[in-house]
């Protein structure tokens, strides 16, 4: 059996995992239009794969061509965890949001995902963006780098 991921029927260009918990991987995903899906997955061992969710939690435009690259840190919070989710495009534009993991109050299952606020640079760089990796921590302060052609 074959399984994907089909995201408004435009071709996968970037995708990183990251473990949310012992039984959850936060999956984003970024597609030839610009957009970004962000899914919530069952982590190994022992998946279920008629238990895979047949749509993202959460969807937005991350730029306007092309997300070619995705890099996600996660940042501490009293409220509830929060992940940067910064994207380079075809747009030579670099964008980053901030999201905000919570559990659903009906569900305790469910993650229920919050797009706090969206920052683009346009123009970051004299050609698209292939590459993008937010490096660094919480204590230490978080850095940007980003790569072109």
């Amino acid at each position: 059996r074959k399984f994907y991921i089909l995201i408004g029927q435009r071709p996968i260009l970037s995708i990183v995992l990251k473990r949310i918990s012992t039984t959850e991987v936060l999956a984003c995903v970024g597609n030839t239009a610009g957009g970004v899906e962000i899914w919530v997955l069952p982590g190994l061992p022992g998946i279920d794969f008629t238990t895979l969710p047949k749509s993202p939690a959460c969807v937005y435009r991350g730029n306007q061509a092309g997300a070619n690259s995705i890099s996600i840190a996660f940042v501490e919070s009293v409220e509830m965890p929060r992940v940067i989710v910064a994207t380079g495009g075809d747009d030579q534009a670099i964008s980053c949001s901030i999201i905000s993991l919570g559990i659903d109050a009906i569900n305790s299952d469910k993650v229920n995902i919050t797009i706090r606020h969206i920052v683009t640079a346009k123009e970051s760089c004299a050609s698209a963006i292939k590459g993008i990796r937010i490096a660094g921590d919480q204590d230490s302060g978080f850095r940007l780098y980003a790569v072109g052609y």
